[in-house]
């Protein structure tokens, strides 16, 4: 690996120029139906996430100074939920806007073809992000984002940091700290951690680019779409 795991915002280098957030919507316990049910249309981890990637835009300094740093936020995910519904990515915009309205909209870039981690991966790679922005992190969920970080870079897009997005959220005060607390103790974040494991030992073997995985991604929202179509 290449990259640094982050797990605090003071440790993140403050020449981030690029944080990609990937959203988590889809997973042991959510599905389309559970997450169409919450306020925001984004799963629990993928809000976390969505929080984090505004306290990395905005935050502040523990000198207690407000620092801004010249970073964007590319937040990825496709339409998870349906052809008819918001993507997922869409919905962290705007849901991360009504949260820190002082961030700009246009440094909150947007990416809805990425259904799943290497097609965000490869659609990162085809529109060369890597020549844009030369200190890129890497934001999710803390079971995800060192898998996330692996694919991207067999993808040929160079992570300098893999931020695991619950601490930063944690970080932000007590009642955050005790939340993500609790959010480690559920069964299903276990869970979450045992088949990334296996996924681990895939995407650094037999499946570096996440064909597989991908596949059946695929398959999944193609049938959540024709479900949709004809209701």
């Amino acid at each position: 690996m290449s990259f640094n795991v982050i797990e605090s915002r003071y440790d993140l280098p403050q020449e981030t120029d690029l944080i990609i957030a990937l959203g988590k919507n889809l997973g042991v316990e959510w599905d389309q139906e559970r997450v169409l049910k919450t306020p925001h249309l984004l799963s629990q981890d993928s809000e976390i996430t969505t929080i984090a990637a505004g306290e990395l835009y905005l935050h502040d300094k523990m000198d207690g100074e407000l620092y801004i740093p010249a970073r964007l936020v590319l937040v990825s995910g496709g339409k998870t939920l349906g052809p008819n519904k918001p993507s997922q990515s869409a919905a962290a915009k705007k849901f991360m806007l009504e949260r820190y309205p002082d961030i700009p909209p246009r440094h909150i870039l947007v990416d809805e073809d990425g259904f799943d981690t290497a097609a965000s991966a490869e659609k990162m790679r085809d529109v060369q992000i890597s020549r844009f922005y030369k200190h890129i992190g890497l934001l999710s969920v803390g079971y995800h984002v060192v898998n996330s970080a692996i694919l991207f870079e067999n993808y040929g897009v160079s992570i300098e940091s893999a931020i695991c997005s619950e601490n930063i959220y944690a970080e932000k005060n007590k009642e955050n700290a005790e939340e993500i607390e609790h959010w480690r103790s559920q069964g299903r974040i276990k869970r979450e951690t045992k088949r990334e494991g296996v996924r681990g030992v895939a995407v650094r073997t037999i499946d570096k680019k996440g064909r597989l995985l991908r596949r059946l991604t695929s398959k999944r929202l193609e049938e959540v779409h024709s479900d949709e179509i004809l209701v």
